[in-house]
């Protein structure tokens, strides 16, 4: 995977291939994690086909193979038939934005509340199998403190949590650390 991240910094100097627009100033190309692969471009065919040909080249070198099925590719707005060249280009089905990434929302647009609900989610199911008949008021709070924040750190080390969130997740600890209910 080092390789492929080689050859798309790479492609950079290519003269055909172009930046997605928030991906030019950091030199954004790729993100990789393990077999997982984000590649940013912008949406014309030049950069597609560089894109495209870097992969092959990549699979020619090494043997590993993408699975259409499982690849998606995102646009940001492109009318119907600009998205069926870089479609045919790709022969990658669309996907749908927000997509998470390690667990990561990614978009082009600022996320609503309604994309945060997993997260709050995720913090309630965890509190719902907590059993607190044997927990103190101080192990409830190293509970919350150890897990129900931590999860909420994570996506924090991203970016700022919208205080509608943070309000939101502060109440369903507060109600579990209080009356030892996962519900506020």
């Amino acid at each position: 995977m080092e390789y492929l991240h080689r050859l798309t910094q790479k492609i950079q100097k290519d003269p055909t291939f172009k930046h997605h627009a928030k991906c030019k100033k950091l030199g954004l190309t790729n993100l990789i994690f393990a077999d997982d692969v984000q590649l940013f471009c912008r949406g014309d065919l030049g950069s597609i086909q560089v894109m495209m040909n870097t992969l092959r080249k990549f699979t020619a070198s090494t043997g590993l193979k993408l699975s259409p099925s499982k690849c998606k590719i995102y646009y940001g707005s492109l009318d119907e038939q600009e998205k069926d060249i870089l479609r045919t280009a790709t022969n990658f089905d669309e996907g749908t934005l927000p997509v998470k990434y390690l667990g990561v929302p990614l978009t082009s647009k600022k996320l609503s509340l309604h994309h945060y609900l997993p997260l709050i989610d995720k913090i309630v199911n965890k509190m719902k199998h907590w059993t607190t008949k044997l927990l103190s008021y101080a192990g409830r709070v190293q509970l919350v403190k150890s897990v129900s924040s931590a999860i909420a750190f994570y996506l924090m080390q991203c970016f700022p949590l919208p205080k509608g969130v943070l309000q939101k997740i502060d109440a369903h600890c507060r109600s579990f650390i209080w009356t030892s209910s996962h519900t506020c």
